[in-house]
């Protein structure tokens, strides 16, 4: 729907759109004319929510969002019960039967009076104690629990000040903002009811969180209590068996005693490191002094060598004197000797060396000494080897000791851990004990202290503003929302065929020509010149198909698939603007007419019979002086009432359809027209008869129509049209 067609529905139900809100309207002003005055009380309480009751404990407390949030709800729950609201009721109801007189201050005179008629007057002696509120609610409890027929029953129930359903409905809480303030109000047609019942309010409530609170906490104790003797036997018994533990396994300090066998683990094992060092230089230096001792039969060899060296010295020598003797023939043989005589002497040098080695060691030690040394080396080897294996055998004695040691620290671990844990879960369930007795004890303080209303209610002076105005604009807005939403409902909803784009996308072809649906007041608008001007388009697009297949005359058929489609009215129009403009023009329908004339048109009725389908052609409807026409317009009955003349209609040059715009395309119209098709051996051309003027400007162009000036600078802006 575009904005010009909801503008023009919007004019054309104008009278609708205004006329039922506003009856509506001042309907609701009438009946709301004797409206009573609401007045309106209202107090503050603190809940201490989010200002954690563990601050004054001596600890912090976070609470989140989420936390807090269902805290609220909780409260604001507790306090629109129907406990809290019955509760309250109760109490109003007995305050006022104790009055001995209307005080406006509780309860305005007229209501005092109500009530003390609704009672009557054997049940108002029978509960009404003066100035003894709590003495009449006890009376009322009586009466309530005995006799639920009597007319205090019905009060306590259905009275708007004193049933509890009735107090939940005007009963408003609220949180303040972000704090931990609740802000609860009441509404009533009397300003005392709307106080005292926010005060019995409060103390109910008060009264009820009080004592839920008070179990929590009480059974918050009982539980810690208990818990308490668990944790401590569980204590107890931890504790005894690492007693018994470190008993048994003659442990004064672990971790001291370990410390020490390992410490003696290590110096054993340094005294055997020094052992074998000991034993290992023994060894050696007594390898030593047996080389020294093994050299004695070497000495002797070589002694016995340096006296044949010394004697072929000696000879050597003699000979020596000897050749210096003979002179000269000697010289050769001389040199000689004395060479030999250094070779020897130096070989004797070195025996004599050796001989020295063998008698002493090489730091010129005598071989006594060696010997000596030789057999104290041997003793102390002997001695460390002792050394050495009563060493090793403390090391295995130590080992075992602590291969049996070293397992009972995870034991003992053990067992301490369970003592850590035991001792902490004794400890923290001691420190909830307290926290318990502690909140048990602020709760005490603060009934002494008289609860926690920051605000009390007020009297309320002046009454709430009147509703009425916001109820009368609420029928009218809602009346004319609805009227509006089903008007363009009803329009969207439409099935029937309306416009052009429907008609084509149903009969699936293009429409020829359309026609306005004729109004039968007066209207602004020239139907006249719309019809005319429809009609002759009809005429010259059929006129323009006629002339690519001239004939001598004509032959139309109008037809339909249902009854009052407007063939009749069609055939008439096309046939009165063909005989002023075309010549003779014959219409044939099956309808009687006496009252219809035009220029040189003949009417002629024909009536099918059980012979019209098998037609071979349609001379036999025609009258004997046909020929003189250019056309012949035959009108054919509806398809749905009467047999199509297959054979005949194929002789027909142009064939309409004639299709009512009010009504919905149907599947029959589909297949009588596919029939007619292909009896006709062409397509039928379809024309859109009553059509809403709106839609007509989509072909013919804008309809001609007495506009104010408003309307059309309206209409021009809408369609962007500026420059008209």
């Amino acid at each position: 729907m575009t904005l010009i067609q909801f503008l023009r529905l919007v004019f054309r139900k104008f009278w609708l759109l205004a006329g039922f809100p506003l009856l509506l309207g001042a309907l609701v002003f009438v009946l709301s004319a004797d409206g009573k005055r609401n007045y309106k009380s209202q107090t503050v309480i603190y809940t201490a929510v989010n200002s954690s009751e563990a601050a004054t404990l001596g600890e912090a407390m976070k609470i989140d969002f989420y936390t807090a949030n269902n805290q609220f709800d909780n409260l604001i729950f507790l306090v629109k019960s129907r406990n809290t609201a019955q509760s309250a009721g109760l109490q109003l109801l007995a305050e006022h039967i104790s009055l001995p007189q209307a005080d406006s201050l509780f309860i305005l005179p007229e209501h005092y009076a109500e009530l003390k008629e609704q009672l009557g007057e054997n049940e108002w002696k029978e509960l009404h104690v003066p100035n003894n509120a709590s003495a009449t609610l006890g009376k009322i409890n009586a009466s309530l629990s005995k006799n639920q027929s009597s007319a205090l029953f019905y009060i306590a129930n259905n009275h708007s000040h004193y049933a509890s359903e009735k107090i939940q409905e005007k009963l408003q809480v609220r949180r303040r903002e972000s704090s931990d303030m609740l802000e609860i109000t009441f509404e009533s047609d009397d300003p005392g009811v709307a106080q005292r019942t926010l005060m019995h309010i409060n103390a109910a409530f008060d009264l009820r969180h009080r004592e839920i609170k008070g179990a929590q906490n009480s059974s918050a104790i009982e539980y810690f209590e208990a818990q308490l003797a668990i944790a401590e036997k569980a204590l107890r018994k931890a504790e005894n068996a690492l007693r018994d533990f470190m008993a048994a396994k003659r442990i004064l300090n672990y971790y001291e005693q370990g410390k020490y066998l390992d410490i003696t683990r290590l110096e054993i094992e340094t005294d055997v490191r020094k052992a074998e060092q000991k034993i290992e230089g023994a060894r050696e230096s007594r390898a030593k002094l047996e080389n020294m001792l093994s050299m004695g039969e070497k000495r002797s060899m070589l002694v016995d060598s340096l006296v044949v060296l010394r004697q072929n010295l000696v000879k050597l020598q003699t000979e020596n004197v000897s050749l210096e003797k003979s002179g000269q023939a000697g010289q050769l043989r001389l040199t000689a000797n004395e060479n030999q005589m250094r070779q020897v002497q130096a070989r004797i040098d070195a025996l004599s060396e050796q001989i020295f080695s063998f008698e002493n060691s090489k730091e010129g030690i005598p071989r006594k000494q060696i010997m000596e040394s030789y057999v104290n080396n041997l003793l102390l080897e002997e001695e460390s080897k002792q050394a050495r294996d009563v060493v090793a055998s403390k090391r295995s004695t130590i080992l075992e000791e602590m291969d049996a040691f070293a397992p009972l620290g995870a034991e003992l671990k053990s067992l301490e851990r369970e003592v850590t844990i035991n001792e902490d879960i004794y400890l923290t369930t001691l420190h909830n004990l307290h926290q318990a007795r502690l909140k048990r004890e602020k709760l005490i303080k603060d009934n002494e202290g008289g609860g926690n209303v920051i605000d009390p209610p007020f009297f309320p002076l002046k009454p709430e503003k009147s509703k009425r105005l916001f109820l009368v604009l609420g029928a009218l807005m809602g009346s004319f929302i609805f009227i509006l939403v089903a008007l363009i409902a009803k329009q969207l909803l439409n099935r029937n065929i309306r416009n052009i784009q429907r008609a084509e996308k149903a009969a699936g072809r293009a429409v020829a020509g359309v026609l306005p649906l004729m109004p039968k007041k007066k209207s602004p608008i020239d139907f006249a010149k719309v019809q005319q001007t429809g009609i002759e388009h009809l005429l010259g697009r059929l006129k323009m198909q006629q002339n690519a297949e001239p004939s001598s005359q004509k032959l139309w058929l109008l037809f339909s698939s249902q009854s009052g489609e407007g063939k009749t009215h069609v055939g008439k129009l096309l046939a009165e603007t063909m005989g002023r403009i075309n010549g003779q023009v014959l219409l044939l329908s099956p309808h009687e007419t006496t009252d219809w004339t035009a220029s040189n048109v003949r009417w002629q009725a024909y009536t099918p019979d059980e012979h019209f389908l098998n037609l071979p052609n349609f001379s036999s409807l025609l009258p004997e002086d046909a020929a003189p026409y250019s056309y012949v317009i035959i009108e054919l009955p509806a398809l749905l009432e009467h047999a199509l003349p297959v054979t005949a209609i194929a002789s027909a040059d142009l064939h309409l359809m004639v299709l009512n715009a009010r009504r919905p395309w149907a599947e029959a119209d589909q297949r009588l027209l596919a029939v007619y098709d292909q009896a006709a051996g062409k397509g039928a051309q379809v024309v859109l008869n009553r059509m809403e003027a709106d839609d007509l400007e989509d072909t013919l162009g804008e309809i001609p129509k007495k506009r104010s000036k408003i309307r059309a600078f309206f209409k021009r802006l809408l369609t962007f049209q500026f420059g008209k």
